[in-house]
């Protein structure tokens, strides 16, 4: 079982390729997470993207998007063993979890900026 073993889902009104731009990209989590690296090892295109997880974390995550009316309900896995075989104490995983979560909630935040709660995404009234 991995020492780290994060689990998220939410909710944007936004397409699945919008949410695939960013939440996919290698990048965007490596400039999250110090010293982490990814390699994709499965790309599903508008379904998502799983790597494997190597540097200050070694493991495997995943992105899975699963199209929900005008949205995407957004699925992050993250399973991982610290590189240095430290066990994190529950502080730490919290920690994770909870940045982890705040990384979502931006793209969020941005994808359906402009939107009012309750509304269809841009382009979908009356469809």
């Amino acid at each position: 079982m991995p020492m780290l073993d994060v689990t998220d889902e939410t909710l944007v009104v936004a397409t699945p390729e919008q949410v695939r731009e960013v939440l996919c990209e290698e990048s965007f989590w490596e400039d999250r997470l110090p010293g982490v690296r990814l390699r994709c090892i499965d790309d599903r295109d508008e379904l998502g993207k799983r790597w494997s997880v190597h540097g200050a974390m070694r493991g495997s995550a995943e992105v899975w998007l699963e199209p929900w009316l005008d949205a995407v309900v957004v699925h992050v896995f993250w399973q991982v063993d610290l590189a240095d075989g430290h066990r994190p104490s529950a502080r730490v995983r919290r920690r994770y979890a909870v940045d982890l979560k705040a990384h979502v909630a931006a793209v969020k935040d941005r994808l359906e900026a402009g939107r009012a709660p309750g509304t269809p995404r841009a382009g979908q009234a009356g469809e």
